[in-house]
């Protein structure tokens, strides 16, 4: 390993009018300081690795524009001296601790911060951030989340926003489900228009308060509860919908009449408790793609999805035997078709994936 390391060092040494260094697949766990020498670099990715840290020589690196690091080590110490990078343009990190508090405000060009963990570097910096188009952070605190709202506010370039609280590898824990938090106003972010939402939500906020130009919105482990589906059927732009892990946990799901207006997408997606599911007649009339997976609770498909006649493609994957059956069984003699299959036939693609292989 010794000899490894000092072929790294010489081979930064030999190339120092690189412009891009991609390193992927990779053991290595920490970056030679020599790294700092690059000085003409632009492009710095480092995947599939083990690096668990970043050398505060990166610092010394005055042109580079994009950082992208996606380490298999579950958290990667990014050094302050991050915050003397003024050209830097896109943060791309796999859930990074920011050691100490770097002054990431320095870096007026930065337009993409993803996938950090929040801390003390977050107060007086984030909300000077404004031309971020591209956020993902980590929640892990109470102060964290109220600096985080008074924070969000401010950055009106926001184009995508991933907001997640805690690590969700808790999310089976007890902790992680007594977990909840509110959403601050996003309303004022007229540019956003992804949403990516993780952890167990206090509350909803009135349609009003959401983005007025958001087009995608996926939810994870925020536990909503019946009849809580009412405030996102009045988000006229919504056109993709992902409702995934726990994000839904009532037993009843019901898609009012106008409903979605604009949705062509809906993704239902390890929503264990739901047992039934009630579509009317006028909801979703944009409606092209549906995939249902691991619902292991639904027993039928909705009677209403007969009336969505927009359907280009379903998809059912790893459902109970008896919601399959009623949609493709021979009946008897001869062929028939499963007694649920006229709310379905009028979709041109239909793929239906069990756990004994796709059919």
């Amino acid at each position: 390993m010794c000899g490894f390391q000092e072929k790294k060092k010489s081979l930064y040494r030999g190339f120092k009018l690189l412009r891009v260094l991609y390193i992927h697949g990779v053991i290595i766990d920490k970056q030679p300081r020599e790294i700092g020498e690059l000085i003409h670099l632009r492009y710095l990715g480092c995947t599939r690795t083990s690096l668990k840290s970043l050398p505060s020589s990166i610092g010394s690196l005055p042109n580079l524009q994009t950082l992208f690091v996606a380490s298999s080590c579950y958290k990667v110490k990014v050094p302050s001296t991050i915050g003397k990078m003024q050209q830097l343009r896109h943060l791309q990190l796999s859930w990074a601790v920011m050691k100490g508090q770097p002054r990431l405000e320095q870096i007026s060009n930065l337009q993409t911060l993803s996938n950090v963990e929040a801390g003390k570097w977050m107060e007086g910096c984030l909300g000077k951030l404004t031309n971020l188009r591209k956020l993902g952070i980590v929640l892990v605190t109470t102060a964290d989340a109220e600096v985080f709202k008074d924070s969000i506010v401010k950055l009106g370039c926001l184009h995508s926003l991933s907001v997640s609280v805690r690590d969700e590898r808790l999310r089976r824990s007890e902790q992680f489900e007594r977990q909840e938090w509110s959403l601050p106003p996003f309303s004022n972010l007229l540019k956003l228009s992804k949403l990516c939402l993780r952890g167990n939500l206090e509350r909803l906020p009135e349609s009003a308060q959401f983005p007025v130009n958001l087009t995608k919105l996926t939810l994870k482990y925020s536990r909503l509860k019946q009849g809580q589906l009412a405030t996102l059927e009045k988000l006229e732009k919504l056109r993709i919908l992902k409702l995934l892990e726990r994000s839904y946990v009532g037993k009843e799901m019901v898609c009012s009449s106008q409903g979605f207006p604009q949705l062509e997408s809906l993704y239902l997606v390890q929503l264990y408790e739901l047992e039934e599911w009630r579509v009317e007649k006028g909801a979703m009339p944009s409606l092209l793609h549906l995939r249902i997976g691991w619902c292991h609770g639904l027993k039928k498909l909705p009677e209403g999805l007969q009336h969505v006649t927009t359907l280009k493609k379903l998809e059912l994957w790893w459902m109970r035997s008896e919601l399959e059956k009623r949609l493709k069984e021979y009946s008897g003699d001869g062929e028939g078709e499963g007694e649920d299959w006229h709310k379905i036939r009028h979709i041109p693609s239909i793929d239906i994936r069990s756990f004994y292989g796709e059919t």
